[in-house]
């Protein structure tokens, strides 16, 4: 019967370690729940109309971006990459390749100048929210023109514009 006896610390300390490890384990599941309720109301902006954006001068903004348009279609129509300004076909593939991207966004931005959404035929708003919406597409394939243009300069490919 000694040897019961002195085993017993050992289990009662094995029974302790493992009432820790489940305990240290339950709290950490209810602390992932806790982290996973929904408090919209610390995080979140505000849902609704009730705040209006301020818009700004649409009129302004619009005509600015048409003006910019109107210079990335000048240059769709007078760039050209020679053949003969390449070594490798492949430079010459690829710089087609940016072109035809660059036409695509020019396309897109067509576009949305062509549906004008939230803009009279003038150019005068007449709808704020639809207007803004146009304007934001229409800076986005702005951006994204210039980007292809700044990846055809960065990548040192000739430009041969026809007149």
């Amino acid at each position: 019967m000694q040897t019961k006896w002195s085993y017993n610390p050992i289990l009662i300390n094995k029974a302790r370690g493992a009432l820790l490890q489940k305990m240290f384990l339950a709290s950490i599941i209810v602390a992932l729940m806790a982290s996973f309720l929904a408090v919209p109301g610390v995080f979140a902006a505000p849902a609704g109309d009730d705040d209006p954006i301020e818009y700004g001068d649409l009129d302004f903004e619009w005509k600015n971006k048409l003006q910019h348009l109107r210079f990335e279609n000048l240059f769709f129509t007078q760039v050209r990459f020679l053949p003969a300004d390449f070594e490798d076909p492949d430079d010459l593939a690829r710089a087609n390749e940016l072109l035809d991207k660059y036409g695509f966004a020019l396309k897109q931005a067509n576009d949305v100048v062509t549906a004008h959404t939230g803009f009279d035929k003038k150019g005068d708003v007449t709808n704020e929210k639809q207007a803004y919406e146009s304007i934001q597409k229409l800076a986005l394939y702005l951006h994204t023109m210039r980007g292809i243009k700044m990846k055809i300069d960065e990548e040192g490919y000739k430009i041969s514009k026809s007149k």
